[in-house]
């Protein structure tokens, strides 16, 4: 039978529904794969080649000591996107969370969910293990990321983003100790930490003070799963300051290193040389431990702050912390934060 043109067009032909979406863990194998991904997001966001390689994958983020984990989405059992992570942790919150590190998804396979699914997964994994919010990173003219990212989480605005590596970095771990001593903090300390850090969210005027700090310091501190790495700066016997940092990874150059979360000098002992101390300490502890750069994040409103930190390392003037907290981590991690 002839069907005519007009009848023709009345035909709809239904599309085929998508294949499920399988998100897994990554294993050892997925190395050479992942590592393409990560170059693609690189050249994708107008950065220099990454240096990711398989090598590096499966050396730092398997065996006994990983500085990561990582998922993969699969559809018809082809890779089409992948994130990595690692646990993180807030000092403003005192709370637990996960730091998404990449997130990719092939060209191919965007707009069908597939971030917002990674994404979740990672939230669902954080929260098992006590996480309570999400942070990661965005370019500022990554004007597509961005808009994707703030229907899962919110901007930080504030914040400007340092970082020291290379030769910087390995000069500042050779920096000599000044005056005071500096020492691992002990268990015995947390309640001399949490005088510090309430001092300091004061200066800051960030977040009103709040009950348990001493308790959750000694608690999330110390022990076998510590969560950060506190240093205790003391002159004849008393605190004058402290640093608290965790474990970080960079992609872009395949190695560990360290996030800054806290530096705070008492006011009556600075302008000696502590700060810098301080910052030069954890830079070798990170280095002990295989790392090979810091960052920290700096409020825009601190010039006094930022004057200092510019004689250390630079800012990187194109990146925007985001976060998910409160209900939107819930729903991250429950419906992949759909509103």
């Amino acid at each position: 039978m002839i069907v005519s043109a007009r009848r023709y067009r009345s035909i709809r032909i239904m599309p085929a529904p998508p294949s499920p979406l399988v998100i897994r863990a990554a294993t050892p194998g997925d190395g050479e794969r992942v590592a393409a991904m990560a170059a693609a997001l690189s050249q994708d966001e107008g950065g220099p080649p990454s240096q990711f390689s398989a090598e590096a994958f499966c050396r730092d983020g398997f065996g006994q000591a990983p500085a990561f984990a990582c998922l993969i989405a699969e559809r018809d059992g082809a890779t089409v996107g992948y994130a990595l992570h690692y646990p993180d942790y807030d000092t403003d919150r005192l709370v637990h969370g996960a730091y998404l590190a990449d997130l990719y998804v092939e060209k191919a396979a965007r707009r069908a969910g597939v971030g917002r699914a990674l994404m979740a997964a990672v939230a669902r994994i954080g929260r098992e293990r006590g996480a309570r919010m999400m942070r990661w990173g965005v370019l500022q003219h990554n004007g597509a990321a961005r808009l994707f990212y703030s229907g899962i989480g919110r901007e930080q605005q504030d914040l400007r983003v340092c970082s020291v590596s290379g030769d910087r970095f390995r000069t500042l771990a050779e920096a000599a100790p000044r005056s005071a001593a500096i020492r691992p903090a002990r268990p015995a300390d947390a309640g001399a930490l949490a005088t510090m850090l309430e001092a300091l969210n004061r200066e800051l005027d960030c977040r009103p003070p709040r009950a348990g700090i001493e308790a959750a310091l000694r608690a999330d501190g110390f022990g076998p799963n510590a969560a950060f790495t506190s240093l205790f700066a003391e002159r004849q016997g008393a605190p004058v300051g402290y640093a608290l940092f965790l474990p970080a990874y960079d992609t872009e150059t395949g190695a560990r290193g360290a996030f800054l979360s806290d530096l705070y000098v008492m006011p009556r002992t600075r302008g000696h040389g502590l700060g810098r101390a301080l910052i030069a300490a954890a830079t070798r502890a990170t280095t002990q431990r295989g790392g090979d750069f810091l960052y920290w994040e700096v409020l825009r409103t601190n010039t006094r702050a930022r004057r200092f930190y510019r004689s250390l390392a630079g800012e990187l003037e194109d990146v925007i912390i985001c976060i998910a907290e409160g209900e939107a981590f819930e729903r991250l991690a429950v419906d992949g934060g759909m509103r």
